[in-house]
């Protein structure tokens, strides 16, 4: 069992839910977690919610939480372009989540073709109605310069019907036609982590870090040396643990988040 922890970094699509459906036993698990005095942030790659959006969701499932609890890739990549591009007009695809955090931060942003392919910068997130005309539109902004952001590179999207393409198979058709690599917000990037750290003065060796996806999860947990669950709700089976190295390994294989009551002293 851990000793000394004050916070969990809860990665949510395949750790807490599936699409619409909550993993049975999360919500007492994060319960009983916070009784222990532990803080709970969620920490997630998705961009098709603005974080109050994402509250929302998950109060809906009976997890309470704050604005300051939750981390995700619509808020984050706003808060990038913010700080390097203040004037900067943004082609965004999106759901609709990275699209209004974007606008919270006072940037402009257009869905309109033509005046998309004149955009400042190109910011992708997940959009399950994508399409070649909104495809074509980000090539052309590229091309013509524009800056390239994904908001992360997952390639698929675990739901409660199955997986979908994720964020990180759209930035890989644009990255592909435009030979462009996009600049990448959510994890295995330490963006997520370290603003969690830094918001909530905590140190490394403080954090536990739960999720599904060895790709985003894992790595970004073994990039910033914090200690790593990963849970077989989701993304990563266990066979494909099996084959990692040692050092690649994480400290722990759950079942579910609602055992990592179980670890936690």
């Amino acid at each position: 069992m851990l000793k000394n922890i004050k916070a969990v970094l809860l990665d949510l699509d395949g750790t807490v839910y599936r699409g619409k459906e909550v993993i049975e036993g999360v919500p007492q698990a994060i319960r009983e977690v916070r009784k222990l005095g532990i803080r709970v942030f969620f920490i997630s790659n998705a961009s098709m919610r603005t974080r109050k959006e994402q509250i929302e969701k998950l109060q809906n499932m009976g997890i309470p939480c704050k604005l300051n609890d939750v981390y995700n890739t619509a808020y984050a990549t706003a808060e990038y372009i913010k700080k390097n591009y203040p004037r900067a007009k943004v082609y965004v695809i999106s759901e609709g989540g990275l699209r209004k955090e974007i606008e919270l931060a006072g940037i402009k942003t257009t869905a309109n073709e033509k005046d998309g392919e004149h955009a400042d910068i190109v910011a992708t997130g997940l959009d399950t109605k994508i399409n070649l005309k909104k495809l074509t539109t980000a090539l052309r902004a590229i091309i013509n310069d524009a800056v390239f952001i994904a908001s992360n590179l997952d390639r698929i999207y675990p739901t409660e019907k199955g997986v979908l393409p994720g964020t990180g198979t759209i930035a890989a058709f644009i990255e592909y036609g435009t030979r462009k690599k996009p600049i990448v917000i959510g994890k295995p990037e330490p963006h997520l982590i370290k603003a969690v750290l830094a918001n909530a003065k905590l140190k490394k060796k403080e954090v536990l870090f739960i999720g599904d996806n060895y790709e985003t999860d894992l790595k970004a947990a073994k990039v910033m040396n914090i200690k790593c669950a990963l849970v077989l709700t989701g993304v990563t089976k266990k066979s494909q643990i099996a084959q990692l190295s040692k050092k690649d390994r994480p400290e722990f294989v759950l079942n579910s988040a609602a055992e990592m009551r179980k670890i936690l002293s």
